[in-house]
């Protein structure tokens, strides 16, 4: 299945039967660095960078370590020249 959100991101998903405590997600929107005007290109460029920094979901780097303990849990995300995404 596939919806597409207000921010022009489409996430896909289906149901499956392998694990049952499993998650898997990914999801993608086209266009990126190039679609900035170059006058805010070098803060595309460096905000995610610095949004990790800051910490993920209102977190701060180390506290997130103590929040996912004993989970297992995998996230990364990405802006390139002509997309934007996300999985997990």
């Amino acid at each position: 299945e596939e919806m597409e959100l207000a921010n022009g991101m489409r996430v896909g998903y289906k149901r499956t039967s392998f694990l049952d405590d499993q998650v898997l997600i990914s999801a993608f929107a086209t266009g990126g660095l190039s679609e900035q005007p170059n006058k805010s290109l070098k803060s595309a460029k460096f905000g995610m960078p610095l949004a990790m920094e800051a910490g993920q979901f209102g977190i701060r780097p180390d506290r997130l370590e103590d929040v996912l303990a004993g989970k297992l849990v995998q996230l990364s995300e990405g802006v390139t020249a002509y997309r934007r995404y996300f999985s997990g």
